[in-house]
Order: structure tokens, then sequence, then C-alpha cells
């Protein structure tokens, strides 16, 4: 496992809070680029914080409807709990098109998720997804994926049982004691195993914080430590 000490631009940054839906579907309207990379860009930097019951900053969790929307134990307290994470990837999987989904990338915060899957109907596009306060809104963006075939992965590969603990490894690799923001991406690589790579990015109000890399099996290979995510 490697450990990098990163102070400044190398620990991705965190997305950006915003309020309203409309500037979801606008921004994701404008996204007219040629690789998959301008549509997770798009996606990562559009996240809102929501009412709820936050442990730290930013932190939310679960609320019974929510539970119960995706299947998830009574005691789930986050997405990537283990009471839920499963049972939240079967969700995704009969909400977002396709049979079977073929994801690019989903993140996951506490209570909301977002998920990036290739169009099953026109192979040139992809669907992008937003699971928030017990709804999915779906958008389609325009030819974003011109050239070679875009890596995918099927959730039933995804290592949910092994989320909450990479979680909490993470925590304790990079020192975070109380973080303000806590999430985690899971994207497409064909050269990973399971088909993935797992980064799980933590930040707290003071400025500690990075990111944890793991394989498409859960197994930690990087931790890149930095000066907190903005």
């Amino acid at each position: 496992m490697e450990i990098v000490e990163s102070p400044h631009e190398e620990v991705p940054a965190a997305p950006t809070p915003k309020r309203s839906r409309f500037a979801i579907a606008l921004v994701l309207l404008l996204v007219l680029v040629g690789s998959t990379a301008g549509v997770v860009a798009a996606v990562r930097g559009i996240v809102d914080s929501r009412n709820g019951e936050p442990r730290y900053g930013m932190y939310q969790v679960l609320n019974d409807g929510e539970r119960a929307r995706i299947g998830a134990s009574s005691d789930a307290e986050v997405l990537w709990s283990p009471g839920a994470a499963s049972a939240f990837g079967r969700f995704l999987e009969s909400e977002v098109p396709g049979n079977p989904t073929e994801f690019l990338e989903v993140t996951m915060f506490g209570d909301y998720a977002f998920a990036i899957a290739r169009d099953p109907v026109d192979r040139t596009q992809v669907v992008q997804g937003e699971w928030r306060g017990d709804e999915v809104y779906l958008f389609r963006s325009l030819a974003l994926l011109a050239g070679a075939e875009p890596a995918t992965f099927d959730q039933a590969d995804v290592p949910w049982g092994r989320l909450d603990g990479l979680m909490n490894d993470a925590e304790d690799l990079l020192e975070v004691e109380e973080p303000e923001i806590r999430y985690l991406q899971i994207t497409a690589e064909a050269s990973a195993a399971n088909g993935m790579v797992i980064q799980v990015f933590i930040t707290s109000q003071n400025d500690e914080g990075g990111v944890v890399i793991a394989d498409g099996l859960g197994a930690v290979t990087q931790v890149v430590k930095g000066a907190g995510l903005p």
C-alpha cells in the first residue's frame, strides 16, 4: 500500500454545495465533451446538502423513509452501512436503465447519491441519475461516448459489504478524528480488479483529510494525505 503526502492540488476536490435541481439539469445539458471524464466532473461538482440530522457538518444520515425506499435495515445509518449498501446497489439497478445497468460511476454520500451509466437505448449517450429524499431524478447527456468503448461495471460485482469497513479504515489511515465531509466513488476501470476502483474522500473542519484508494475487491492500494478537501 502506497502512502502519499499531498498538501495541495493532488487531492481531488469535494463537490461544491448547490441548491437547485434546475441547476443540475442545466449543467448536465451543457456537458458536451468527448469522454466520460467530463460527465464525472459535472456530476461531482453539483452536490447539495439537505435537511437532516448530521453527525458532523455535511455528514448526513438516512431517515426512516429513505431506508424503506431502498430496502435498508432499520439500523442502517448511511448508504454504505452493512444494512444498506447492497440493498442500495440493487435499488440503483432497478432505477437506472439497463439490464444489467452498465455503471460508469457511483458516488455515495451518507443519504444521497449520484450514478452515471451507459444508455441502453443510445449507446453513444449516458444516463445520469441522482437519488435524494426518496426520489430518483434521471438525465440523459448528449453524445458523450464518442471513441473507444468505455469501461463499465455491474453493481453485482461491487464489494458492498466492504464499504463500511473501508470508510472506517480511511478515517484511521488519514488520521481524521471528526470528519466534516465523507463520501466514496466507485469508478469503472477495465484493468482493475472487478473492473472498478473505489475512492474514499474525507475532510474535517481543521483541513485534515485526503483520499484512500482501493481496488474493486476493497483492498486499500494507496493513501493520499492532503490539506483537506475544499
